[in-house]
């Protein structure tokens, strides 16, 4: 993993001002909310969720490609909670779909969960932040 650049934080600005406009803000006390249910709702019908899964899998794919440093993501977002929150909606959806590109991306997604997992147990830091993840699904896109 190469450390961040200036570059890696000027467009994380710009993305978390693009999940601003987006309506991130409203969007999570939804998903973290104690009426929320992971394992009933769906990304096509809970606008939340697929904005989260939006946002996601935007950030997933500048990562995969290395446009945007892993490393600084891991620090800003905490995946893990969004994704056990949206993923379940998100693989229900893959399944329907039955898109092997999603199969694999979920599959990806979850070895590189794990080793965030292990990197965040090492990281030495508050918990403010601590080493995060963001989902590397395959979206709400139904092109996919």
């Amino acid at each position: 993993m190469t450390p961040p650049t200036q570059t890696d934080a000027q467009l994380m600005i710009q993305i978390a001002q693009w999940g601003t406009s987006l309506g991130l803000q409203d969007a999570m006390p939804e998903i973290f909310g104690p009426d929320f249910d992971p394992a009933a709702e769906e990304a096509m019908t809970n606008a939340s969720v697929r904005m989260i899964l939006t946002f996601g899998e935007s950030i997933a794919t500048l990562t995969k490609h290395d446009l945007l440093s892993e490393e600084l993501v891991k620090d800003w977002i905490w995946v893990e909670g969004l994704w056990a929150r949206v993923g379940p909606a998100a693989l229900r959806q893959r399944e329907r779909w039955g898109s092997r590109a999603c199969t694999r991306t979920s599959r990806r997604w979850r070895r590189d969960r794990l080793a965030a997992s292990r990197w965040a147990a090492r990281a030495l830091v508050a918990p403010a932040t601590r080493a995060r993840v963001f989902n590397r699904g395959c979206g709400t896109g139904a092109s996919r």
